[in-house]
C-alpha cells in the first residue's frame, strides 16, 4: 500500500487519494468496530508520509543554515583579509600620491630657477613624433650607406644586410646617445662625470670617422655614373663633390637624430610617467577590493535573525502539511462512514487521525555559533 500511495500522490493529492482509499476500505468493511485506535493502515501511512515530508523540509532548513555557516566563515575570512589589503593599499597609494607631487614639484622647478636647468627636465616632444621620426632616419641611413656596404660585401648577400642595418642603427642610436648626453649636461641637478663626456666625445668622434670612410667610398661609385652632370666639369671637383654631399647627408642624419633626443629626452617626465602608470595600477586594484567587500558585505550571512526567520518559515511549513494531514484523514474518515453498510460512528477510536508528533528543531547549535561569529566581526 505505501508504494501505491507513494505513487499515487504525485498524480493526486492526500485528499482525493484518501476519499477513494475512504469508499474503498468503507465498503469493505474496515476498520472493524473492535478496532483500536491508530489501527487503519490508510491512516498510519499517511501519518509516516507527511512526518516524513516535515523532517525534509526540517532538514532543508539545517542544511541551509549550515550552509549559511560555512559562506559566513569564509566571507569574514575574506572580508578581513580585504580589509588588511585596503589598508596596505591605502598606504601605497598615499605614497605613490606624494611620489608624483614631488617629481611634479621638481618638474615644475622654482620662480628664480635657471631656465637652461628647467629646460633640462623638459620634454620638448612627445613619444608619438619622436620614436617614427627615428625609425625614419634609421631607414634613410640604412639605404644612404647600403650601396658602399654592397660594394665591399656583395651585392644582395645576407651579410651584406645586416652590415647595412647595423650601420644604420649604429649611427641612429649612437646620435640618441649623444643627444642625451648633450641634455644631461644642462641639468645641474645630475651633473655627469667627465669620463661620460670623454665617452660620449669618443663616441662622436667614431662615428664622424665612419661617416667620412662611408662618404668617400659612396663617392667613389657614384663618380662614374654622373655622366650628365655638368655644373662641375673636373673629375675632381666632381669627387670632392660627391664626398663632401654624401658626408654632409651622413652627418645631417646623426645631427638631426641628435637634436630629436635632446629634446625628447627628460628623466624627470620619463620618472613622471611611470609614477602615474604606478598610481593608476595601485588605483584600479584598490578600487578592485573595494567593490569586492562592499558586495561580499551585502550578501547574506548567518545571524540569529536569520535563523528565527528560518524557523518561523519551518513552522509555517509544518502548519501546511499538518492541514493537508487533517483534511486527509477528515476526507478518509468522511467517505468510509457513508460508503459502509453497517453503521459506525465517525468518532470511533480508529478514524481519529493519529498524532504527528513533530519536535520542532530549535537550531540551539547554530544560534550559538551566529553569535560567536557577530562578537568576531564587532
Amino acid at each position: 500500500m505505501a508504494k501505491y500511495f507513494k505513487r499515487t500522490q504525485k498524480r493526486a493529492s492526500w485528499e482525493r487519494i484518501a476519499k477513494e482509499r475512504g469508499v474503498r476500505d468503507g465498503k469493505g468493511e474496515k476498520p472493524a468496530e473492535n478496532w483500536p485506535a491508530n489501527s487503519v493502515p490508510f491512516l498510519k501511512e499517511v501519518n509516516k508520509l507527511a512526518r516524513l515530508e516535515a523532517d525534509n523540509r526540517a532538514k532543508r532548513s539545517r542544511e541551509k543554515l549550515s550552509d549559511l555557516v560555512t559562506q559566513t566563515i569564509d566571507r569574514d575570512t575574506r572580508v578581513n583579509e580585504l580589509r588588511s589589503l585596503i589598508s596596505k593599499s591605502d598606504t601605497d597609494l598615499n605614497d605613490a600620491k606624494t611620489r608624483i607631487d614631488t617629481i611634479q614639484k621638481e618638474l615644475d622647478g622654482y620662480s628664480s630657477e635657471n631656465p637652461v636647468g628647467k629646460f633640462a627636465r623638459t620634454r620638448a616632444i612627445t613619444d608619438w613624433f619622436y620614436f617614427p621620426a627615428l625609425l625614419i632616419l634609421a631607414v634613410g641611413e640604412v639605404l644612404v650607406t647600403q650601396p658602399a656596404v654592397f660594394y665591399l660585401f656583395g651585392d644582395g648577400t645576407i651579410e651584406a644586410w645586416i652590415v647595412s642595418i647595423a650601420i644604420g642603427l649604429l649611427t641612429v642610436v649612437g646620435a640618441h646617445v649623444i643627444g642625451i648626453s648633450l641634455k644631461l649636461k644642462l641639468d645641474r641637478q645630475r651633473p655627469q662625470e667627465n669620463w661620460v663626456i670623454k665617452l660620449a666625445a669618443i663616441l662622436a668622434s667614431s662615428m664622424l670617422l665612419a661617416v667620412i670612410v662611408l662618404g668617400t667610398l659612396r663617392a667613389g661609385q657614384t663618380l662614374n655614373k654622373l655622366q650628365e652632370f655638368t655644373i662641375i666639369e673636373s673629375e675632381l671637383g666632381r669627387k670632392i663633390f660627391l664626398t663632401f654631399f654624401f658626408i654632409v647627408i651622413q652627418v645631417a642624419f646623426i645631427v638631426v637624430a641628435s637634436k630629436l633626443a635632446f629634446l625628447h629626452y627628460s628623466k624627470t617626465e620619463h620618472d613622471l610617467r611611470l609614477a602615474k602608470s604606478d598610481y593608476k595600477k595601485l588605483k584600479k586594484v584598490h578600487e578592485g577590493r573595494l567593490e569586492e567587500i562592499n558586495n561580499l558585505q551585502s550578501l547574506q550571512f548567518l545571524t540569529p535573525e536569520v535563523i528565527e526567520v528560518e524557523k518561523n518559515n519551518l513552522i509555517a511549513s509544518w502548519k501546511i502539511i499538518e492541514s493537508r494531514y487533517q483534511a486527509a484523514c477528515a476526507a478518509y474518515a468522511d467517505a468510509n462512514i457513508h460508503a459502509r453498510r453497517d453503521d459506525l460512528n465517525a468518532a470511533h477510536p480508529s478514524l481519529l487521525a493519529p498524532e504527528l508528533g513533530l519536535q520542532l528543531d530549535e537550531f540551539s547549535d547554530l544560534h550559538e555559533i551566529a553569535l560567536r561569529l557577530k562578537q568576531a566581526r564587532d
